[in-house]
């Protein structure tokens, strides 16, 4: 385990009955998601991954600077897996085949399309524009 050589070290613990955003990121509070480990990590500061599996699309805020860099890191060897995506339990209904189909509700998009609507325009991070795809 890289501990952070000159900043912080943010822990992170999907698993942990005090693990909360809002929280310091330490040992004893750890964030549940990388993502709010993200939001504050800067150069020379490290995100310990502690096992489990994260469902999250993570983008730093802050980028690291020569000779220090922002770390993302497992506690265990490649116990720490970011998925990006959603579990969908149904419903599901059978077609003809033993094929099975199910209709997808349009809010497992709406992260994509904003992002694709937030790279055509600029706007300060200050004030952000609401995502015109989440108005329909």
């Amino acid at each position: 385990m890289n501990e952070a050589a000159s900043g912080r070290a943010y822990h992170v613990d999907i698993h942990h009955p005090s693990a909360a955003d809002d929280g310091p990121g330490d040992l004893q509070r750890p964030f549940r998601s990388i993502s709010a480990a993200a939001r504050l990590a800067g150069p020379g500061d490290a995100a310990l991954v502690h096992p489990g599996v994260y469902r999250e699309r993570v983008s730093p805020a802050h980028g690291g600077l020569e000779g220090r860099p922002v770390v993302y890191e497992s506690v265990e060897s490649r116990a720490a897996v970011i998925k990006a995506s959603e579990v969908f339990e149904g419903p599901w209904r059978p077609e003809e085949g033993g094929v099975f189909a199910a209709e997808l509700p349009d809010s497992l998009f709406t992260d994509l399309l904003c992002r694709r609507a937030s790279r055509a325009t600029t706007r300060s991070p200050s004030r952000p524009r609401a995502c015109p795809a989440a108005r329909r």
